[in-house]
């Protein structure tokens, strides 16, 4: 039942052809978030969270984006890298 949840999230994120979405969490639900992210036409995924296994995952074989919120501000980091403007959606 994770994928379901991973992308209903997504879909309730509203997202558009081309959307930067930060998605909180990557454990099980939050890499089929990421997947569905891309399914539904992100342009860009940004995944945050703090295990590195996580995070690799997320970047290996998501294609995501990656934050630890760890080591970075998360709201400074977010804002840097979509120049000011923040992500158009978020998945938590």
């Amino acid at each position: 039942d994770i994928f379901p949840t991973g992308y209903m999230a997504a879909e309730n994120a509203g997202i558009r052809e081309g959307d930067t979405v930060a998605i909180w969490g990557c454990g099980p639900v939050g890499q089929f978030a990421i997947q569905s992210a891309w399914m539904l036409g992100a342009g860009r995924v940004i995944a945050i969270d703090k295990v590195p296994e996580r995070l690799a995952m997320a970047r290996d074989h998501g294609k995501a984006e990656t934050l630890d919120f760890s080591n970075v501000n998360i709201y400074d980091a977010l804002m840097a890298m979509t120049n000011g403007r923040g992500p158009d959606s978020c998945i938590d």
